[in-house]
């Protein structure tokens, strides 16, 4: 295949990553929402606990532990191998059964420890944004990115409806030990929707950095963002290129926690992000409480309050 063919190839497949990872994103998204405004509905009425308010705060507590975890693990080792391909698969694989157990309503711990694998998806989502941000210029990345977080937000704000959608649901996988019913049919239905996206990224899912047409290409993008800069041949003005600073060269390097601080700008953004989205979660968390707890509000009715 000549160098033309393979660049052709090369561009193809990051199309596919792009979509893989904006699909992967609304289900995230998607997943914390819905299970959020089912799960104490799930502990206190299908599995009849006696504590279902320590079980709904600690499983979002370990889902978050696992997020973390997996974000430092998933980044570090994407940074060293840039294997892209094992990380989606692994990540993938861990939501799969983190959500069948999920659903297992025999055992409230065995629900947790599902949602603690749940949380290791999120380390995949990263690599990925981060893999995402070698192959596009900056430019493109802010189409992107714009784009995820657009399709976010929305299933962010609509997966507390699905309820309604599920509603009537009840059946058993083993007889009065393993029920389905509409307080924990989100899990199955995640479960199957990862199970595509498992097949999906076998044909979506490229290691992009680590072909070796990608050193050709890299260039070219970067020529592509910033008109102004020319890419010499020679050895002398490939120096001269080098000592250009990170904010002309920004998609050729990924910014360090250095770069973060010392950018205001990007820092104050970053961070009233982090608040703000840190509020929302805490506030939808305890709006499922107290309408659980003060109001008697049924699931369905607290599904349609929401819409």
């Amino acid at each position: 295949m000549d160098v033309e063919k393979q660049k052709e190839e090369w561009f193809k497949r990051r199309r596919l990553v792009a979509w893989f990872g904006l699909v992967q994103q609304a289900l995230v998204y998607f997943e914390y929402s819905a299970v959020s405004i089912s799960a104490m509905y799930y502990y206190k009425n299908t599995m009849g606990v006696t504590n279902p308010r320590f079980l709904y705060g600690f499983s979002m507590a370990v889902t978050y532990i696992s997020i973390i975890l997996s974000v430092i693990l998933f980044g570090n080792y994407m940074d060293k191998t840039r294997n892209l391909r094992r990380i989606v698969f692994i990540s993938i694989s861990c939501s799969i059964l983190g959500n069948i157990l999920y659903t297992m309503s025999f055992n409230a711990w065995v629900t947790v420890f599902g949602r603690f694998l749940c949380g290791i998806n999120e380390g995949g989502r990263v690599a990925l944004t981060g893999e995402i941000s070698r192959i596009y210029n900056r430019e493109e990345l802010g189409k992107i990115f714009s784009m995820w977080q657009i399709v976010g937000a929305v299933c962010l704000s609509l997966a507390p409806c699905t309820p309604l959608l599920f509603l009537g649901i009840k059946f058993e996988i083993i007889h009065n030990t393993w029920i389905i019913n509409q307080n924990n049919f989100v899990g199955l239905f995640l479960a199957i929707s990862f199970i595509l996206m498992w097949i999906a990224a076998c044909f979506c899912i490229s290691n992009l950095t680590l072909d070796p047409i990608y050193q050709q290409i890299k260039c070219e993008i970067l020529e592509k963002a910033h008109e102004n800069v020319t890419f010499a041949k020679d050895e002398e003005k490939q120096k001269d290129l080098e000592n250009i600073s990170d904010d002309i060269l920004i998609t050729h390097k990924l910014w360090t926690l250095k770069n973060v601080l010392k950018r205001a700008d990007v820092f104050l953004v970053l961070f009233s992000s982090a608040i703000l989205m840190g509020q929302y979660f805490q506030a939808e968390v305890l709006i499922n409480m107290i309408s659980l707890y003060h109001f008697n509000f049924t699931m369905s009715k607290l599904a349609f309050a929401t819409v």
